[in-house]
């Protein structure tokens, strides 16, 4: 059996070195994930997708030609389904349109932000509805109020704005 004795100074510097190796790991770490991109293309438009809070919402609803009231008419959390079902499938299709993808989001629970519109054309009887996870916007859609069945993805809106 081999016994190995590190001196006093030794054993401080190979401290230092293990902390400084796991400082710089986990700083590396958190950059990474704090850059996730913050930005999706929706046709051929950068859009943020931040959502830490309503203003950031707001926003994001501005960049796409909406306007929206200051605060939310319901927050819920849902969550995106392990396996999708055929209506979950047309779904996912409707935001792999605008640049998004549920896909990667299975089995996670997220926050569904909905949104009465303001704008002329949609006048209150549309919503704004924000999926949102860890402050970033995964997906959405604008729908029609009371479940009539009209549904629209981000990219429809952006290219129905930039017509006029």
């Amino acid at each position: 059996m081999t016994i190995c004795f590190l001196s006093r100074k030794y054993s401080k510097i190979l401290f230092a070195v293990f902390a400084f190796f796991l400082l710089a790991v986990s700083f590396l770490l958190g950059f990474a994930a704090s850059h996730q991109s913050r930005y999706v293309c929706i046709g051929e438009k950068n859009i943020c997708i931040s959502a830490a809070d309503p203003q950031q919402h707001k926003a994001f609803a501005r960049q796409l030609g909406l306007e929206t009231a200051d605060y939310p008419e319901m927050i819920q959390k849902v969550r995106i389904p392990q396996e999708f079902n055929g209506l979950y499938e047309k779904y996912n299709n409707l935001q792999k349109n605008s640049g998004f993808d549920l896909l990667t989001f299975r089995g996670k629970k997220c926050t569904l932000y909905t949104y009465r519109l303001q704008n002329k054309k949609f006048s209150g009887e549309y919503l704004l509805n924000l999926m949102v996870f860890r402050d970033r916007i995964i997906g959405g859609d604008v729908s029609k109020d009371k479940y009539k069945g009209s549904i629209c993805s981000f990219s429809d809106i952006l290219s129905d704005n930039s017509e006029r």
